[in-house]
């Protein structure tokens, strides 16, 4: 959906009062509403606002959705794409400088040990699943 065509107010695709490049990425159907809401429930969590910070965890959210386990915020605007009928021209998002997007993340409050989000190079996951692909790299050897 472009930003002129009218909103319905009953499409569940769309999370209203929600402005900046969540606004556009949910509106473009790049992001769902559930990642919107993670990325918005975040935000609100960490007494921080900060546009790419809360794109990054909607970023986060969206990836188990499509069977991910992360999203590499350096390439994501290259291989992201979204569900929606008509075309839309991806790259006329707001796509952060992935140098100043990793920066931001990286000295977030919601990323880190013990944190909801966690940032390996470019790599962002939800903290669930980077513990769970920790794991599976390196299992507990068994102690007799």
């Amino acid at each position: 959906m472009s930003e002129p065509d009218a909103v319905d107010v009953f499409d569940a695709r769309l999370v209203l009062g929600v402005q900046g490049p969540l606004r556009a990425f949910n509106h473009a159907g790049v992001l769902s509403t559930s990642d919107v809401h993670v990325a918005l429930r975040l935000a609100r969590l960490s007494t921080l606002r900060h546009d790419d910070v809360c794109l990054g965890a909607a970023f986060a959210a969206r990836a188990p959705r499509l069977g991910n386990v992360c999203v590499d915020l350096a390439t994501i605007h290259a291989t992201a794409d979204a569900d929606a009928d008509a075309p839309q021209d991806l790259g006329a998002l707001p796509w952060p400088d992935p140098t100043v997007w990793l920066r931001h993340m990286s000295g977030s409050p919601i990323v880190g040990i013990d944190r909801p989000l966690h940032l390996e190079g470019t790599t962002l996951y939800l903290d669930r699943l980077w513990a769970t692909q920790t794991l599976a790299r390196n299992p507990p050897s068994a102690e007799t």
